[in-house]
């Protein structure tokens, strides 16, 4: 069997789907063939700079590798998959959720215009490439059943593989005096992380946490921080919350 997987988002320092595609196959590590807009057949493309043409290398690039590759299966592990023909390779989907279905009505479009197409985007090809899917795979029993119910699949179509974290999470704690006082969440600019909420919450809560206690807050890009950095002086909490860069997974 011979499987390759898009992994254009699983290079360099991955987070969030990149990552999870990256754990999702370490054991296969040493068999599978990565794609990356690198090896396009064009040449012109580069992993470190594809950035917004996404969907040009998954829809044009990737189904030519494949066709060329001929690998017996594509692991497609970001919401979306290649709608043109691949020959005879088959696609797995991943779908960690639906939430991109949601109309602008009910979670409003993100201060990135960035994510906000990439939603467009995934609406726009995500029930297509679920459809013309070999497999889907994902991350929940209850994504499963929206599957069923937005998308009008069969469940026997569908592998749930719940997310799990690596046994190094599991290592022995900090001393306690070695520790800092402050909570850390990982969250993003989109409306679903709901970033605004924990800054009001944090906000109602700073009298009775302690005075040393801040907010450091994890996977925002700065240029989507101007609005939340204003909403955290509006609510008198600026001086206790900090964005932060990429944060090293041994950090």
């Amino acid at each position: 069997m011979k499987l390759a997987v898009d992994a254009s988002w699983m290079v360099d320092s991955p987070r969030g789907m990149g990552k999870f595609a990256r754990q999702l196959l370490a054991p296969l590590k040493d068999e599978i063939i990565e794609l990356t807009p690198s090896d396009s057949l064009d040449g012109h493309m580069r992993s470190g700079r594809f950035g917004r043409l996404f969907p040009i290398w998954e829809q044009r690039h990737l189904p030519r590798l494949c066709r060329a590759l001929k690998p017996d299966y594509l692991l497609c592990p970001y919401n979306t998959a290649p709608l043109p023909s691949l020959g005879a390779t088959r696609p797995i989907v991943v779908i960690h959720d639906l939430i991109f279905m949601e109309p602008f009505s009910s979670l409003p479009r993100s201060v990135s215009h960035y994510q906000t197409l990439g939603r467009l985007y995934r609406r726009m090809v995500a029930p297509r490439a679920a459809r013309k899917a070999w497999r889907i795979v994902t991350v929940s029993a209850f994504t499963r059943d929206e599957i069923v119910r937005k998308l009008g699949l069969s469940s026997r179509a569908i592998t749930v593989i719940p997310n799990a974290i690596s046994p190094e999470w599991f290592a022995d704690p900090l001393p306690e005096a070695q520790r800092q006082n402050y909570l850390f969440t990982v969250a993003g600019e989109a409306p679903s992380k709901n970033l605004s909420r924990l800054l009001l919450a944090f906000a109602s809560a700073v009298e009775r946490i302690g005075s040393d206690v801040s907010l450091k807050i994890a996977g925002v890009s700065p240029g989507a921080r101007a609005e939340f950095l204003q909403m955290a002086r509006d609510l008198e909490i600026d001086a206790r919350v900090e964005f932060l860069d990429f944060v090293p997974e041994t950090e």
